[in-house]
């Protein structure tokens, strides 16, 4: 087996294996927010500009603000319900554990 981290043992400590969760966490996160921005600007640009030309007027640049704010908003919503509803779940699945294990004990 290939030790990919280097010199170090192949049983890596608590430490290290958290620091390696963080750094995908955060190259995951950062690969969604580029791909967001580019659906962003795709889809501002074709409904804000019809007729590409050399600059944007004032009216193309106040239409791409806000329509990027719309869509931040929309996604900021999404996000907070998404993230309420998966703690409801994650609630609801920890109650339902500690009822079966009363269950199990009586």
């Amino acid at each position: 087996m290939v030790n990919l981290l280097g010199n170090e043992p192949m049983r890596l400590n608590r430490n290290r294996t958290d620091e390696l969760k963080s750094k995908i966490k955060k190259a995951s996160t950062l690969e969604t927010m580029q791909k967001m921005l580019s659906r962003l600007s795709i889809h501002c640009f074709h409904k804000c500009v019809p007729k590409p030309e050399d600059s944007l007027d004032s009216r193309q640049r106040m239409c791409i603000s806000l329509c990027m704010d719309r869509y931040m908003d929309s996604y900021t919503l999404v996000a907070r319900a998404l993230g309420n509803r998966l703690q409801a779940e994650l609630k609801e699945g920890l109650e339902q554990q500690t009822q079966q294990q009363r269950q199990s004990q009586s």
